[in-house]
């Protein structure tokens, strides 16, 4: 089910890859995904990533998917969608 609300969001966020090819993917934001050469850059890229995908799919009129529980793990971390502000919150150990 979609929600048509702005409002916080956690949204988990995949990384794969080893040193000097990283990327990450939004599960719940299907086409999202950002690469680079360290983590760092992924984290800005795929914080980037989500605040295009988040503020097309608003304009646009489009509900906001609700975000699935992110899980605890070294290759997760989360996008905090407050609109309009995005950020990237660690939770990789």
């Amino acid at each position: 089910m979609r929600d048509r609300t702005p409002e916080v969001r956690r949204f988990q966020v995949i990384f794969e890859g080893r040193r000097g090819s990283y990327s990450a993917y939004v599960p719940d934001l299907p086409g999202c995904a950002a690469t680079g050469r360290t983590t760092r850059v992924v984290e800005r890229r795929i914080a980037q990533a989500v605040s295009l995908h988040v503020s097309e799919l608003l304009r646009s009129g489009e509900p906001l998917p609700r975000a699935t529980p992110a899980r605890r793990s070294d290759r997760c971390g989360a996008v905090r969608i407050d609109p309009p502000a995005v950020r990237f919150e660690s939770e990789r150990r």
